[in-house]
């Protein structure tokens, strides 16, 4: 990506980076049912959960979420391991890649 569309000190493919980004994206949209939809799509958080966070103010519950979320996106540690054991399945039963 040139620098001109980013700052110079960002690096997008660094997996920390993109957590944090996450979670900054997810600070004032908590509320909204489609950032709540994929929170619990993780799960690791119903949606009462996340409604008990908002209500007590403690977001520990709700950030771990966000963090997961973080781990769907392509390029993640966790998304990587994904794909090698995907493979390794494919390759195990027999199916050509």
């Amino acid at each position: 990506m040139k620098t001109y569309c980013k700052p110079a000190a960002v690096n997008i493919e660094d997996w920390e980076f993109n957590v944090a980004a996450v979670v900054d994206c997810f600070r004032n949209k908590r509320g909204r049912s489609d950032f709540q939809r994929l929170l619990c799509k993780t799960g690791s958080i119903t949606k009462r959960e996340l409604a008990e966070d908002r209500l007590n103010n403690d977001f520990t519950r709700t950030m771990q979420a966000e963090v997961e979320v973080a781990n769907m996106v392509p390029g993640s540690p966790h998304e990587q391991l994904s794909r090698k054991s995907l493979m390794h399945r494919r390759i195990s039963s027999g199916m050509v890649v």
